[in-house]
């Protein structure tokens, strides 16, 4: 074996080191992935939520509209 060349033990070390850490960024990208897609499911939830609420707003206020466009109505006739 020549002096400058590295043993066969450092360069098995070397590559499972280089695995492990590779193996340990996998999962947390994972874990990342599935938390942001929990987040954007909760807020899809959310807007759903918002959404349902501003359209029985819209029509509580609609039907209010139509009336007193109603009442309008008859006390002109």
């Amino acid at each position: 074996m020549s002096i400058n060349q590295p043993s066969i033990f450092s360069v098995t070390l070397g590559l499972i080191l280089l695995l492990v850490i590779l193996t340990v960024f996998v999962i947390f990208l994972a874990f990342a992935f599935f938390r942001k897609s929990r987040e954007n499911r909760q807020l899809y939830e959310q807007i759903l939520a918002t959404n349902k609420g501003l359209e029985q707003l819209v029509d509580a206020r609609t039907q209010e509209l139509r009336q007193a466009g109603a009442a309008i109505s008859e006390s002109i006739d």
